[in-house]
């Protein structure tokens, strides 16, 4: 329990791995082959490396065991009856209603600042002058320095709770993200960078915690389910942000309405963290036993 945290942020980092990798290739890619080439038959590469994926996949479903708390929901089920481990679909939802609503409230926030980081900042910068290869580049740097800011950050989350470092991080970003779109409006690649940094550091710090609580708001029995419904839900809004950013820029003219706007969201998610997020009992044992561990 005391270094949960820490290995929940090896997922961000693969997560971003996988993101550092494909903003490589396509950099590599851009560089290496001229403009017709890569609208020809260039782009398919990208999608080529999704084949090993599958392989992957398969040793997943064939080779990783289930958590200890699945496996003794199994055991401790009545084998006379074969009652169903979790409850109606319609059942989980009712009765999680508040931990979903509640990751709604900041985990939305996360959705579009992932979204601002490999998406919404790389197309300002070319809207802006940055040439392709630059902002490309920009962009494999920014990546980087989530990686590492996750293995940095990873285990704080462990040591002081998770409530801290979600206030922190969207606090940050609130202020951060008009200044960050300021500095990619310059065409100066060193601008532009440190206005990617601005942003990209505390949502490194930010992600541990956004992820686990997908795991730790839901009781075993509904944690896919609930914790599924409640991360996609998030994913889905996300998803609109492209279409929010131009209309936005559209319809006031101004190339800092979405950089606004993400500020009010990132202003909403430290209201819900405040007011109604609790630490969830794993991380209340995570950090009891790390202050224990310390003295």
């Amino acid at each position: 329990a005391d270094r949960r945290a820490k290995m929940v942020s090896f997922l961000g980092v693969s997560t971003f791995c996988s993101i550092v990798l494909g903003s490589t290739l396509a950099t590599v890619l851009t560089v290496a082959l001229p403009a017709a080439e890569m609208q020809s038959w260039g782009w398919r590469v990208v999608f080529a490396t999704a084949l090993p994926l599958g392989f992957i996949g398969l040793y997943i479903r064939r080779s990783l065991q289930e958590t200890p708390e699945f496996q003794q929901l199994h055991l401790q089920r009545d084998p006379r009856t074969a009652a169903p481990v979790s409850p109606p679909f319609w059942v989980a939802m009712r009765q999680n209603g508040r931990a979903i609503l509640l990751y709604l409230g900041f985990g939305t926030f996360y959705s579009i600042a992932v979204y601002v980081s490999v998406a919404a900042y790389f197309a300002f910068m070319l809207a802006n002058g940055f040439s392709q290869r630059s902002a490309l580049t920009i962009n494999t740097i920014a990546g980087l320095v989530i990686i590492v800011g996750i293995l940095v950050s990873g285990g704080l989350a462990d040591r002081i709770g998770r409530k801290p470092i979600l206030v922190a991080g969207a606090g940050a970003m609130a202020v951060g993200v008009v200044p960050t779109f300021l500095l990619g409006s310059t065409g100066t690649f060193a601008l532009g960078l440190l206005g990617a940094l601005i942003f990209v550091v505390p949502l490194s710090v930010f992600i541990t915690p956004a992820v686990i609580n997908v795991v730790e708001l839901f009781p075993t029995e509904v944690r896919v389910t609930a914790g599924a419904a409640a991360y996609n839900l998030t994913v889905i809004i996300g998803g609109f942000m492209p279409f929010v950013a131009v209309w936005l820029t559209d319809a006031t003219g101004s190339s800092l309405a979405f950089p606004l706007f993400v500020a009010s969201t990132a202003v909403i998610a430290l209201a819900v963290v405040l007011v109604w997020y609790r630490e969830p009992a794993a991380g209340h044992v995570a950090t009891r036993a790390g202050n224990e561990q310390r003295r």
